[in-house]
């Protein structure tokens, strides 16, 4: 969208948001695993080590043991049964990048939506203060025309609603805007009330539809649709 405060936004929620920083652990105890399952494949070293020492008091000498013991071993996988197990592993963490690349994605659309949310309230918030002021100089005009006879009750009556109808919609999107900061909050990790959003000026220019190409090209391009495809090979 070239909305430099979007970007910034998005960016941050991307660092600090928790429920990524989740998914992410639970990328690295995938990739854990992963060794895990593949050890198996490399040979085994084990090695041990000892040292005994022993004193005759009678002659006063001293005889020092020392004992040092290496062991190797390793399983041949005549079936394929590590290597598959292995392979399934490795598909795992696969996967599990491609759901951190989804929660990725849907934690960007979840702030660019929110973000300009909150932009269109202020947006409206401005017109309707300037609708406020607008009305209530003509609610001035009425009640002098009022005054002098040139209007009737009812005219200020309905002025005087117009007037309080704008004051209960800019009530109302303030709080819409309250909330729509606390929500902004969460999702970039920060706590609510301590995290001040950029003053937005206005909504940006739309830019061209893109091109999505056909639905299956849509498709194998969905990090959760690789995702089920990776789990069901391992």
């Amino acid at each position: 969208f070239h909305d430099a405060p979007l970007t910034q936004l998005i960016e941050q929620a991307l660092s600090d948001n928790v429920n990524l920083r989740v998914v992410a652990e639970k990328l690295e105890e995938t990739k854990a695993l992963a060794r895990q399952a593949g050890a198996p494949l490399v040979p085994t070293l084990d090695g041990r080590g000892s040292v005994s020492s022993s004193r005759n008091h009678s002659t006063d000498d001293s005889t020092d043991n020392f004992l040092l013991g290496l062991a190797a071993s390793y399983e041949v996988d005549f079936w394929g049964r590590l290597r598959a197990r292995s392979d399934a592993a490795l598909l795992d963490v696969g996967a599990s990048l491609e759901d951190y690349h989804t929660a990725a994605l849907s934690l960007a659309a979840e702030v660019a939506i929110t973000w300009y949310q909150f932009v269109e309230s202020n947006l409206q918030l401005r017109l309707l203060n300037s609708q406020k002021e607008t009305n209530t100089q003509v609610l001035e005009l009425i009640s002098m025309q009022f005054r002098s006879g040139q209007a009737g009750i009812a005219d200020v009556l309905q002025q005087r609603q117009l007037v309080e109808s704008n004051i209960s919609d800019m009530a109302a999107l303030r709080a819409n805007i309250y909330v729509l900061k606390h929500r902004m909050a969460i999702l970039l990790g920060a706590l609510p009330g301590k995290h001040d959003l950029p003053s937005p000026e206005r909504l940006p220019d739309p830019a061209p539809l893109p091109s999505t190409g056909i639905p299956l090209d849509l498709l194998a391009r969905r990090p959760d649709i690789r995702a089920s495809y990776l789990k069901l090979k391992a």
